[in-house]
């Protein structure tokens, strides 16, 4: 993917986070939106009773009294069981506040004839209790509305009233509290998915810039030292020597164009025929074989990239005056073996096969159900790699053959 795609993909990270800021802070303040949506919906129509009680003023005054301490404590219990809970704290509290809210709604009905607040212990439902009993308990308080509505004298069309009404207002304000709450999650996914997939061209570009320019400089250090070499000696083979290394930075700025346009591609033997060259010019012996009939997908790249840090790191680090390269196939997997006689360990690195460029390979293997292996032993270093001719990567890393 180029890199200009990726920036559009930031740009799209951002626009998603600020579209999904909205469902964020509803649903981290489900407890805070349901008290100011609910408590005056439900509540509105006992508050407006309230206040033509006492205008009226024949309404003894402990029976107004007393259904504004209906009124307070419904609004009280219902924000004391669903902001508690809408942060998680779903304990004994919490449940009893549930209990007390359906015993002041059912007092209310009683005391006053007020369908609505049958209606608030159903929604609290929706975030106070678990999801497997969040269904059950709303139909149950449901049933439980039309049969106290029968019970003081509201008729058969009241309690079905009733029972609508609660059963449709819990199962609504669940629907609701689950979708935004899965919009949330939807809108998080993808801003986090955007910064995967930053993350992962950041890693490609860098991956490959230094699989890519270590290698280039190296040769080109080498032509450098060899042109100097020889410019009092031999002039003619100085300026090829020159020559090359004009010819080698055209070559690198071509492909430094082409990583950042996200189309770098490898090829095993023109790979192979470089590092012959260059080891030649290093002063290094090349033994090179290459055994492989048929690559396919994007094995070939990797044995490619593993040719060119393995040489790369020969010339650089190990002092050898003799390389090994062979490219095999074992069955179902393509092999490529760099061995060469020098110091064992690459200059600077605390381990055998540390550095940014192994690590670099050693992703590129994985994506790709491969395995790469470095380290040191008697005769010099040894870096191997052994990956499924077939296999493929799809941009998220699964591995197909």
């Amino acid at each position: 993917m180029a890199l200009s795609q990726h920036m559009d993909v930031t740009a799209a990270g951002q626009r998603v986070d600020f579209s999904g800021f909205f469902f964020s802070w509803v649903r981290s303040h489900t407890g805070l939106w349901m008290c100011l949506v609910w408590i005056p919906v439900f509540l509105f129509a006992p508050a407006a009773d309230i206040v033509a009680m006492i205008q009226d003023g024949q309404a003894p005054a402990w029976s107004t009294a007393l259904a504004v301490v209906f009124l307070m404590g419904l609004a009280a219990t219902f924000a004391g069981s669903v902001v508690p809970a809408s942060h998680g704290r779903r304990g004994s509290g919490v449940q009893a506040s549930l209990v007390l809210l359906a015993g002041l709604a059912c007092a209310a009905m009683v005391s006053f004839s007020w369908v609505a607040p049958f209606a608030l212990p159903a929604i609290a439902c929706g975030v106070v209790l678990q999801m497997r009993h969040i269904l059950p308990v709303i139909v149950v308080i449901s049933l439980f509305a039309g049969t106290v509505v029968w019970l003081v004298g509201g008729g058969p069309a009241g309690a079905a009233g009733a029972a609508v009404l609660t059963f449709l207002a819990g199962l609504g304000n669940f629907v609701v509290h689950r979708l935004v709450a899965v919009i949330a999650e939807l809108d998080a996914a993808r801003s986090e998915l955007a910064r995967a997939a930053v993350y992962a061209e950041r890693a490609r570009f860098a991956r490959d810039l230094h699989d890519l320019l270590g290698h280039t400089l190296s040769v080109i250090v080498v032509k450098a030292e060899a042109t100097r070499r020889l410019a009092s000696k031999d002039p003619d083979a100085a300026a090829g020597h020159a020559a090359d290394i004009e010819s080698i930075s055209r070559d690198a700025l071509t492909e430094v164009r082409e990583v950042v346009s996200g189309y770098r591609s490898i090829r095993l033997g023109a790979e192979l025929d470089a590092a012959r060259k260059t080891l030649n010019d290093a002063g290094t012996t090349p033994e090179i074989r290459n055994e492989v009939v048929s690559l396919a997908g994007q094995a070939e790249g990797l044995l490619g990239w593993v040719v060119r840090e393995g040489v790369t790191n020969v010339v650089r680090h190990s002092g050898a005056d003799r390389c090994t390269i062979v490219a095999r196939q074992d069955g179902a997997e393509a092999v490529v073996e760099v061995t060469d006689n020098g110091s064992g360990t690459p200059s600077g690195a605390p381990d055998p096969g540390s550095g940014w460029g192994l690590a670099g390979l050693r992703e590129r293997a994985a994506a790709l159900g491969g395995r790469l292996t470095a380290s040191a032993y008697d005769g010099g270093f040894r870096l191997s790699v052994r990956v499924p001719i077939e296999a493929r990567a799809d941009d998220d890393g699964t591995v197909r053959r």
